[in-house]
């Protein structure tokens, strides 16, 4: 067993892939090209939608739970984000098979234990928008490599000690600025006036950028 602690206000994530020939019968409103990722932000959640391989439109989503038990079901919800009111898309989105995923917002209580070490996104995460969970993972790969060769192998109690240390502090530094846009994601006023401010300020839009996906 390995405990975590999820935060009462997480989100879960939902995923369908959705052929795109079938949207345009739909009067899907968003312009879809393979460049472009759209992000659409509501009270109960957001939704990426984008153009893959083979044909297919991405949605991916982080969503309220209680939205989904009080809109009967994934597909009301995101198409109450996405195109509301229209029920060509609505019978689409329930055509399709959507995957979800537990509570999204935890962190384990320990990153190591019984000679076990945990990396990227099983150590914490917040939420999907970002995608940093690679580079965590591989920058935390460096750094247990770099540890267990300064390190006795044998002395496992050490390392451990020592990586849930290291753990701890970089979770505290580096997901700061992921828990700030998650937060900012629950106001959507706020966020529009966010987002509409760091147009002017471009360079400190990019740093955030850059800090929240390191």
């Amino acid at each position: 067993p390995w405990e975590d602690q999820v935060m009462p206000d997480s989100r879960v994530g939902v995923h369908c892939l959705i052929p795109k020939d079938s949207l345009s019968d739909a009067a899907f409103p968003i312009e879809i090209d393979s460049r472009t990722l759209n992000m659409t932000l509501r009270r109960h959640g957001y939704v990426g939608v984008c153009e893959t391989d083979g044909g297919w439109i991405d949605f991916a989503a982080a969503i309220e739970p209680k939205a989904i038990r009080e809109q009967g079901g994934i597909a009301n919800v995101i198409a109450s984000i996405l195109h509301p009111n229209h029920p060509a898309f609505l019978e689409l989105l329930q055509s399709q098979s959507w995957s979800a995923t537990p509570l999204l917002t935890r962190s384990s209580l320990v990153a190591a234990q019984n000679r076990l070490f945990l990396l990227g996104d099983s150590v914490g995460y917040v939420e999907p928008f970002t995608g940093e969970g690679m580079s965590w993972a591989f920058e935390g790969a460096n750094e247990l490599f770099q540890l267990t060769n300064t390190l006795n192998v044998d002395n496992t109690n050490e390392i451990e000690r020592k990586w849930n240390l290291w753990n701890n502090t970089h979770r505290q530094t580096r997901q700061r600025v992921c828990k700030w846009v998650a937060s900012q994601t629950r106001h959507t006023l706020r966020a529009k006036i966010i987002v509409k401010t760091l147009d002017w300020m471009p360079r400190f839009r990019n740093l955030i950028i850059q800090k929240a996906m390191q």
